[in-house]
């Protein structure tokens, strides 16, 4: 071997040994992190968690997808990982009009999507996927002029997962159904009341006059166009009274009758606050029994707690209907003169 040859192993010999006393021959990893769920909430809160981070490297279980829809017209992704096994897709469009969900694998293909229109929370399927990474998109569509924005939740069971609102869902009934709303009974038939309709010349479903003084075109109510009513309740989704806006609000006819009125209770405790009213009385010459109220609750002592709306027409007497509506949330009363006749409080 000549000496140029000995001189150049001998140079490598000593570079090589700089190198490894500084790096140990090691290769930096290239750390990555991926967003799986991109904002708070909003309107609503899934559980106590509502933004998740991946860490470097590793993605969010599929199972804990969380996507909300912010602006009309957008389109929200979140990448996830599955080891394999049945999904649960739970979707709310909020006040989106039509909300479209996707799921789509790795290998390109497309397991899952639907178009979903104005709904509360609705489970939309279980879905078996196979081992490997996804990517879940939402779609908003144009929006109405209630709700929230639109939301996709991945589980793994046919349970909804707890939804809690800071607003009153489907608050003035306004896609014309009950949705977020429980009924129990037949007073308040399949679906709300509708004003239009009813006051149109080919109809005249009212009680004296044409129904006046309501902000909207449904409402609920147990009058069939007739004298004779039957009992039954509207439940309310679940929503956390904030207590910036203590006051519920809304349009109401009602009798003074003990057996119609107005809970709100709180969920898993015995707190609740009861209203009569009496709107018959108002004294303004109008027609009473197809006039609608401004009423309030007072819910300062269920400030910060999760509580349920619930409408009570449990009497049969012949024209003694509820009509209720326009549900809001409000710093301030806005309630008509002697429409209150009794609040009960219960801590």
């Amino acid at each position: 071997m000549n000496k140029g040859w000995i001189i150049f192993i001998v140079l490598v010999a000593i570079v090589a040994v700089i190198v490894y006393a500084y790096t140990g021959f090691a290769l930096k990893p290239t750390a990555k992190t991926t967003t799986s769920v991109l904002t708070t909430v909003g309107a609503s809160t899934i559980g106590s968690t509502s933004v998740t981070t991946t860490i470097p490297g590793i993605l969010v279980n599929c199972s804990a997808v969380y996507i909300q829809g912010v602006n009309p017209f957008s389109k929200t992704n979140a990448t996830c990982q599955w080891g394999g096994g049945k999904l649960g897709i739970w979707v709310d469009s909020g006040k989106a009009f039509n909300t479209t969900v996707s799921i789509i694998g790795t290998d390109g293909k497309t397991y899952t999507n639907g178009t979903f229109s104005y709904n509360a929370l609705t489970f939309f399927a279980n879905v078996s996927l196979p081992k490997q990474n996804y990517t879940v998109s939402l779609s908003a569509g144009p929006e109405g002029i209630n709700g929230s924005s639109p939301f996709i939740k991945l589980n793994t069971t046919t349970t909804a997962p707890a939804i809690v609102y800071s607003y009153i869902y489907n608050a003035n009934f306004s896609n014309g159904q009950y949705t977020g709303w429980n009924i129990s009974g037949s007073g308040f038939g399949t679906k709300p009341f509708n004003l239009t309709r009813a006051n149109s010349a080919n109809v005249l479903c009212y009680y004296g006059s044409p129904w006046k003084n309501y902000p909207g075109t449904f409402f609920a109510s147990t009058y069939t166009c007739g004298t004779s009513v039957s009992p039954g309740n509207l439940t309310s989704e679940e929503l956390r009274v904030d207590p910036k806006t203590p006051f519920l609000n809304f349009r109401m006819i009602s009798p003074a009758d003990n057996l119609v009125y107005v809970e709100v209770f709180q969920v898993g405790g015995n707190a609740s606050v009861v209203g009569h009213f009496n709107t018959y009385n108002i004294s303004n010459g109008a027609n009473v029994s197809s006039t609608f109220s401004n009423v309030s609750l007072p819910l300062t002592t269920l400030s910060n707690k999760i509580v349920r709306i619930k409408i009570v027409a449990a009497t049969v007497q012949p024209v003694r209907y509820v009509a209720i509506g326009a549900f809001t949330l409000g710093n301030l009363p806005n309630t008509d003169k002697g429409v209150i006749t009794q609040v009960n409080i219960t801590r």
